[in-house]
């Protein structure tokens, strides 16, 4: 498609709905009407995951873990679901981070129990443009490709359901910029289950080559 870019997210030139800051406090911009993604661009010492060594990250998308699990707003049983993964320091402070990160993400909820959903991914599960059909959830990738997304005015809303594979592009109005979070930046995506009125965040899983994987981790307040 003629005029189409992918831009991986920066702070220059984004949409006004869309907040975007080094702090984890940009998180709850996702409650004001207007904001349907806030990013929390994880380059400070908060990002303990960036401590990790590849190899260690590797070594878990090469042996394709998954966790689909219902946890406490403290994510108090992270052990025992990160057990299966190579054990030492690296599991350690990926666990701790992890904890961090669900317990951020209940507390700007409220929520006392999370749907969690950590687990490699080796193709593209949601190549489709889409919004989610819940009311906020947490998206990063803690090691591979991160998710792209769509501003309001670069997307034809009512053509989501015309998507094919021979038509990946049909809901891209001309000269679409398509946005993709980094490694380790943490986005609260606003979805369909919002009350009105408002606009769900169009997005959508990046291609994922032949012999790469994603670890990708989804929350979602359940209570």
């Amino acid at each position: 498609m003629k005029g189409l870019a992918l831009q991986t997210q920066n702070f220059e030139a984004l949409p006004t709905h869309i907040c975007v800051d080094e702090s984890p406090r940009v998180l709850s911009e996702a409650y004001c009407a207007d904001v349907n993604l806030a990013v929390w661009t994880r380059e400070s010492a908060h990002a303990g995951a960036a401590h990790v060594a590849p190899a260690w990250y590797e070594e878990v998308v090469a042996s394709q873990f998954s966790a689909r699990v219902r946890i406490d707003a403290t994510c108090s049983d992270v052990e025992r679901i990160l057990s299966p993964l190579p054990a030492g320091d690296a599991r350690a402070i990926f666990a701790d981070d992890l904890r961090f990160v669900a317990e951020v993400f209940a507390d700007l909820t409220s929520a006392t129990e999370l749907g969690m959903r950590l687990e490699t991914v080796d193709r593209d599960l949601c190549r489709f443009w889409h919004t989610d059909k819940v009311s906020l959830r947490l998206i990063t990738t803690f090691y591979g490709a991160g998710t792209e997304w769509l501003g309001n005015h670069h997307v034809w809303r009512d053509r989501l359901n015309e998507q094919a594979d021979d038509n990946p592009f049909v809901v891209l109005r001309p000269g679409a910029i398509i946005h993709q979070l980094r490694e380790r930046d943490i986005g609260v995506f606003k979805g369909d289950a919002w009350p009105a009125p408002h606009q769900a965040i169009v997005h959508r899983s990046p291609h994922v080559a032949p012999g790469s994987r994603r670890l990708l981790l989804t929350l979602d307040p359940l209570a």
